[in-house]
C-alpha cells in the first residue's frame, strides 16, 4: 500500500502512533514535548521576545521532565537553550591567600 505525499508529510510530523509497554493504551508521538519543540524549532529565523521567552520556557520544562538528565537528547536541548538565552557568567574566585604559618592542623601533626 503506498502512501500519499500529505499522509508522509504527516507520518514525519507526527511520527507513528505508539503503545505504552503492558498498558495496552495508545499514545500518540505528536503529544511528546520533545517533538513538539522540534517542530516549534522549525524554519525559526526570526524570534520576537515573546516568542524566545515560549521557546525558552518550553526548553526548561522538557528538560526539567526528560527521566534521563544526562542522555544526548538533553545535551542537545540545553545547547540550543544556551543558545537562545546565555547562561550567565560564573563569578570569579577569590585570590588565593598569600603563603603563611601552616595550620592548626599541620602543626599539630608535625609535634607528634
Amino acid at each position: 500500500m503506498e502512501r500519499t505525499a500529505e499522509e508522509r508529510e504527516t507520518l514525519r510530523l507526527n511520527g507513528p502512533v505508539g503503545r505504552w509497554r503492558g498498558s495496552g493504551v495508545s499514545a500518540n508521538v505528536s503529544d511528546s514535548p520533545s517533538l513538539r519543540l522540534r517542530l516549534i524549532l522549525q524554519g525559526m529565523s526570526d524570534l520576537t521576545d515573546d516568542d524566545k521567552a515560549i521557546v525558552v520556557k518550553l526548553l526548561r520544562d522538557t528538560i526539567a521532565a526528560d527521566r534521563f538528565p544526562l542522555s544526548p537528547r538533553v545535551r542537545s536541548l540545553r545547547a540550543i537553550l544556551d543558545k537562545l538565552e546565555p547562561p550567565a557568567p560564573k563569578p570569579e574566585l577569590p585570590p588565593l591567600k598569600p603563603a603563611g604559618e601552616p595550620s592548626m592542623l599541620l602543626a599539630k601533626k608535625r609535634r607528634r
